[in-house]
């Protein structure tokens, strides 16, 4: 077994990822409480690369249409600006729900 940090992540001078030991120091670790263990490792759920903004290749809010194209409506997890502290399943799912309003009233659905 070995640990492999993504781009973007920390650096890890005292941790050796070869050692299973080091690993399971790394992910699990004591909290305040005896007992209770949180995981410390960072999973990447990339989002944020379709901007909801006013420029050119944002994401108009009202619309969900991208700036700059024609008929082009985003709906993914590209609209959630910065990482979300749990699975995004959750916030996507959200999106979803509220993009199937603004694009059925666009298309004159309901």
């Amino acid at each position: 077994m070995k640990i492999v940090f993504g781009p973007g992540s920390a650096s890890h001078p005292n941790l050796h990822p070869d050692s299973l030991t080091d690993i399971r120091e790394y992910v699990t670790g004591p909290s305040p409480v005896d007992g209770v263990y949180f995981n410390r490792l960072v999973t990447n759920h990339f989002g944020g690369t379709a901007a909801l903004s006013d420029g050119a290749g944002g994401v108009d809010a009202t619309t969900l249409l991208l700036r700059g194209m024609k008929n082009v409506a985003v709906v993914d997890a590209s609209l959630i600006p910065t990482n979300v502290t749990a699975h995004p399943v959750g916030t996507i799912m959200a999106i979803a729900e509220r993009a199937g309003d603004i694009l059925a009233a666009r298309w004159g659905w309901w």
